[in-house]
């Protein structure tokens, strides 16, 4: 079985962010995926960009991203 790799960008804050990366394996029994979570805090700022950039480098299949700013 192959395993997916989901990963999750939160971009800045939202209150209901830590939800959505744990909608697919709240209790990590899933064998069939590996799920990475990687955000920015309140400030966005371009220090922060330059982390978030590492989500990149595990390879995900997926991203998710989710922002305050729909722009």
């Amino acid at each position: 079985m192959d395993v997916v790799k989901v990963g999750f960008m939160k971009l800045g804050n939202i209150g209901t962010s830590i939800i959505a990366s744990l909608l697919l394996d709240e209790r990590a029994e899933r064998e069939d995926i590996d799920v990475r979570a990687l955000g920015t805090g309140a400030k966005m700022s371009p220090e922060c960009a330059l982390d978030t950039a590492l989500l990149l480098d595990w390879g995900p299949d997926v991203v998710i991203v989710s922002s305050p700013n729909a722009a």
